[in-house]
């Protein structure tokens, strides 16, 4: 059984087919282009090669908004290779899933997928820990997972309501929609949707400022909140790998402010994530004040 994905795809793919026995050696990833997005033409290669040595392809599963650069996997030719195949269609939207009505044109052929994550708890400013998963057929979740022992049943009438642990691997689970319920009812969806047209301007205000700079070179431009760049030392001496490595080390002992760092093509690179309500340009300023900073004490150190 063979499983598509995009190389940019989270870690947390891999657990989860090692986690249904499914075997890593059955996830395939597929090239991304320069832009971080699946390759669909690689993709579909990739399907009709394994069909013909015998494997049996499964499903597809398009990111809608990496971990890595926050990049959206063209949805709508996933779509429609899926429905070629006959393959289910899972779209990973667990980060940027809540900017879809926010750019449609992005998020263009998301309503084409078998189902949907989304963790509200990363994008919809609810408290952690809450996740969710949507099929459109919920007949197939339950399929999947309806096991009742004898001491279990009843409740199997028609006008009697569906007992949630049918629908995934926990029997019990409490009440993590409340969460998700209470952000909507007190701000209402007018405000969260600012919210993230908020964050996604500021991960824009922020691609602006190292476009105009000599410091720093963007990696890619930002299409939701993630923004990932390198500093460029003033040194050619200087591995630049090397420093921005450094500069991840420093930040922290610094503690003015605070940014992971991450690896794209083999290198390291300084990723910000503007998932927060209260950040403006400002703080985006002073970010990139400090970082000058602490790119020039790296360099001294490195010298």
């Amino acid at each position: 059984m063979r499983v598509y994905v995009s190389d940019e795809a989270h870690s947390s793919i891999d657990k989860g087919m090692d986690i249904l026995g499914l075997g890593l050696e059955n996830l395939v990833k597929i090239q991304t282009d320069k832009c971080f997005k699946i390759k669909t033409k690689v993709l579909e290669e990739k399907i009709k090669k394994d069909l013909k040595n015998g494997y049996s392809p499964i499903g597809i599963i398009g990111i809608a908004g990496t971990t890595n650069t926050g990049s959206v996997d063209p949805l709508n030719k996933l779509g429609e290779i899926a429905k070629k195949y006959k393959l289910w269609y899972m779209i990973d939207a667990a980060y940027g899933g809540p900017a879809a009505k926010i750019n449609k044109k992005l998020f263009y052929g998301i309503e084409k997928a078998d189902s949907l994550l989304i963790n509200p708890h990363k994008w919809f400013f609810v408290p952690f820990e809450v996740a969710c998963v949507m099929v459109k057929n919920k007949k197939n979740l339950k399929n999947t997972f309806n096991l009742v022992p004898e001491y279990l049943t009843g409740g199997v009438e028609k006008n009697e309501r569906e007992d949630l642990m049918n629908y995934s691997i926990q029997l019990s689970k409490d009440f993590k929609a409340l969460k998700v319920w209470m952000t909507i009812k007190v701000y209402g969806t007018s405000i969260l949707k600012n919210a993230i047209i908020n964050d996604i301007q500021m991960a824009n205000y922020a691609y602006g400022i190292v476009m105009r700079s000599k410091e720093f070179y963007p990696i890619h431009k930002p299409e939701l909140s993630i923004f990932c760049f390198q500093y460029i030392p003033r040194k050619k001496h200087i591995n630049k790998n090397l420093i921005n490595k450094k500069i991840i080390s420093l930040i922290e002992k610094d503690g003015r402010i605070f940014l992971a760092g991450t690896i794209i093509n083999k290198e390291n690179v300084l990723r910000i994530n503007c998932t927060n309500h209260r950040r403006k340009k400002k703080d985006i300023d002073f970010l990139f004040l400090v970082l000058k900073q602490i790119g020039e004490k790296a360099e001294s150190l490195l010298s």
